[in-house]
């Protein structure tokens, strides 16, 4: 929708679906559903930068300039990356870069890191420790950890896309989906708690050395199935 919106004229984006999206997202989550909290920041911040856009009645290329920093101010808030936020405004929502939306934008994505910093301190996703080159043998391993990233990616997309066909076939009410899938993500949750939720204090865990690896190995496949099903069971949450 966000990405749609700048790209068709006369697109808009619903503040009340906006505003409804984003209070399911947040009792999702808040209940332990495993999926993303950074997609429907985007999404909102998108919805607030529209709505403010179209009550003010400013000019389509004004209205898309203004959803861009909205996009970049949640991104640079979410992930504590105003550089990120800015890039990823122009490349993926814009498509250019010019002066007139380069300079709104940066203020924006700035304005949302200095927030994001005075409430959550300088930590607003990940707490990364220092790490260091040590032997030039370690490259290999950097290359086959792209390749093994990008496999786990294609199957997890394949499990997106296959837990939402049985969703869609199942023969039960819509109503009913988030009610088994809320269970069967609960039950993964009993015997791995690390998958619920957003992630980032397992995700620090990890960085950290914490884990076990057998562990961190089995929440690659337990992860991706607990995600698949809060998705395709029609809970909010992302996979930005």
């Amino acid at each position: 929708d966000v990405i749609e919106a700048p790209a068709l004229a006369g697109r808009r984006l619903s503040l009340r679906e906006g505003l409804i999206s984003a209070f399911a997202t947040a009792f999702s989550l808040g209940s332990g559903a495993s999926a993303g909290r950074e997609g429907p920041v985007i999404h909102l911040g998108a919805t607030l930068a529209s709505a403010i856009g179209e009550r003010m009645s400013l000019p389509d290329w004004s209205r898309r300039t203004l959803l861009a920093a909205g996009v970049a101010s949640a991104i640079s808030a979410s992930f504590n990356a105003p550089i990120a936020g800015v890039l990823f405004a122009h490349e993926v929502i814009l498509g250019h870069y010019a002066m007139r939306a380069f300079v709104p934008i940066v203020i924006s994505s700035a304005a949302g890191a200095i927030l994001s910093r005075a409430w959550f301190g300088d930590a607003a996703a990940f707490i990364v420790p220092v790490y260091q080159i040590t032997s030039y043998f370690e490259f290999p391993a950097f290359a086959l950890l792209g390749v093994i990233c990008a496999l786990v990616a294609v199957a997890f997309q394949f499990a997106l896309f296959a837990a939402d066909y049985i969703a869609r076939r199942a023969p039960v009410p819509v109503w009913a989906l988030p009610i088994i899938g809320g269970l069967m993500v609960g039950l993964l949750g009993i015997a791995f708690p690390h998958i619920l939720g957003v992630g980032y204090e397992t995700t620090d865990l990890a960085l950290w050395g914490q884990l076990p690896l057998v562990l961190m190995l089995t929440l690659i496949v337990m992860k991706a199935l607990a995600t698949s099903i809060t998705l395709a069971a029609r809970f909010g949450g992302g996979i930005f």
